[in-house]
C-alpha cells in the first residue's frame, strides 16, 4: 500500500478495503493518483514461491468480474502478486485489458514480484522505508499555542489618558500653589525605554508525534477588520522610537512583511525531536480600543504540513495620570481627551 500511495501520489489518502471477511468487490487497496476523482483498485495475490504457483486464468477472471461491481468504477484495476513473471499470463492481461476498455470498463495490468522490485527501486521514501528496516507507522504531528498552551489570548496596550477635567483639575492645583516649573518639564528620553502600546507575543510549536521534524518553518499571517502593526524586533526603530525589549534572543530568526501582514520564524536549529518545544516571539500593536486578530499559522517541513489558527484579544489599558509631569504642555483635542502610549524606561 505505501509503495502505491507514492506511485500515485496519495499516500494520505490510499486505504485498504474494508476488514477480512467483508465483501470487498475484488479490490484490496484503492486510491485517487494525485487525489483527482478517479479510483484505482488493486487485488494483491500471495503465490508461493518455493511451488512457483502462478496467476491462473480463472482468478484473473473472477476478480475482474467482482472489480465491476466496487462503487464508484474504477478507472484502473491492478493484479499485484508476488509470483514470478510468467508471460502466459502477461498476454492474457493484455486481452483482458482492451476487451475491458473496448466495453468502456476499466484498464487492466499485472504486476509481478520482479516489477514490485523495480518500482520499488524508483520510489526513494517507500524504499528506504523498507531498507531501513521501519516496520512502524510514524506519526508526525505538532501542536502550536501561546503560553500556556492556550489557543486564544488577551492583550492589553498600555496608553495614558488625558481630559480636559483632568487638565482643569491640574490648573487649578497649579494656580494654588505654584511650584511647577512648567518650562523645566520633558518626556523622558526615548533612548532605554520600551513603548507598551506595543505587546510581545510568544508562540511555541512543540511536536507532539513519534518521528523527528527536520528543516521547518513557521508562517503566521494575521487577519483582522481593524488596522495594527507587527514587527519582530523593535528596537532603534524610528516609527516607534523604543529600545529593543530584553531576552528576546530569538526575534533574530524572525522575519516580518508589513506590507502582507505575514510573520515567518525560521530558526537556527531547525530539527524538532519528538516532545521537543521552539518559543519565539513577536510584537504587535493594535490600531483600535478593541479587536480580535485571527493568526493562521503554517508549519512547513521537508515531507510534512500543518495549519491552525490562534486568535488575539485586544482591548486598551488605560491610566489615568494628574501630576504635573504628565499634564503640563499638552494639547488637548477637540474632544478634550488625549492618548498616548505609556513610556518606560528599562
Amino acid at each position: 500500500m505505501k509503495l502505491w500511495g507514492e506511485i500515485w501520489n496519495c499516500s494520505d489518502t490510499i486505504k485498504k478495503n474494508g476488514r477480512s471477511g467483508q465483501i470487498q468487490c475484488g479490490v484490496d487497496v484503492y486510491g485517487a493518483p494525485n487525489n483527482g476523482i478517479e479510483y484505482y483498485g488493486i487485488q494483491c495475490k500471495c503465490k508461493d514461491n518455493c511451488t512457483k504457483s502462478q496467476l491462473t486464468k480463472k482468478e484473473i477472471d473472477e476478480e475482474i468480474e467482482k472489480a465491476k461491481s466496487f462503487k464508484p468504477q474504477l478507472k484502473v484495476f491492478y493484479f499485484a502478486t508476488t509470483a514470478v513473471r510468467d508471460a502466459k499470463i502477461e498476454e492474457y492481461i493484455r486481452e483482458k485489458n482492451i476487451e475491458s476498455r473496448t466495453n468502456g470498463g476499466f484498464g487492466i495490468d499485472v504486476f509481478s514480484w520482479e516489477d514490485i522490485v523495480y518500482k520499488l527501486k524508483e520510489n526513494r521514501d517507500t524504499y528506504n522505508w523498507y531498507i531501513n528496516d521501519c516496520q512502524y507507522i510514524d506519526n508526525t504531528d505538532v501542536a502550536v499555542y501561546f503560553q500556556d498552551k492556550v489557543h486564544r489570548v488577551s492583550i492589553s496596550p498600555q496608553y495614558y489618558i488625558y481630559s480636559q477635567l483632568d487638565k482643569n483639575r491640574y490648573e487649578t492645583k497649579e494656580q494654588k500653589h505654584s511650584i511647577f516649573d512648567h518650562a523645566a518639564f520633558k518626556m523622558p528620553s526615548m533612548a532605554g525605554t520600551i513603548d507598551l502600546s506595543w505587546c510581545e507575543v510568544e508562540l511555541t510549536i512543540e511536536n507532539i508525534g513519534s518521528s523527528v521534524i527536520h528543516d521547518y518553518m513557521v508562517k503566521l499571517t494575521f487577519e483582522s477588520v481593524y488596522p495594527f502593526n507587527i514587527d519582530d524586533d523593535f528596537g532603534g526603530k524610528a516609527k516607534t522610537g523604543v529600545a529593543a525589549i530584553s531576552g528576546i534572543a530569538l526575534t533574530r530568526y524572525v522575519d516580518v512583511n508589513e506590507t502582507f501582514n505575514l510573520v515567518e520564524y525560521r530558526p537556527k536549529q531547525n530539527r524538532l525531536v519528538q516532545t521537543d518545544r521552539s518559543t519565539f516571539s513577536f510584537y504587535i500593536k493594535p490600531e483600535t480600543e478593541e479587536q480580535e486578530i485571527q493568526i493562521k499559522w503554517e508549519v512547513k517541513s521537508a515531507n510534512y504540513s500543518k495549519s491552525g489558527i490562534l486568535v488575539l484579544e485586544s482591548k486598551y489599558c488605560y491610566i489615568k495620570r494628574y501630576s504635573k509631569d504628565t499634564i503640563a504642555d499638552i494639547d488637548l483635542d477637540a474632544d478634550g481627551i488625549i492618548i498616548e502610549p505609556v513610556i518606560k524606561e528599562i
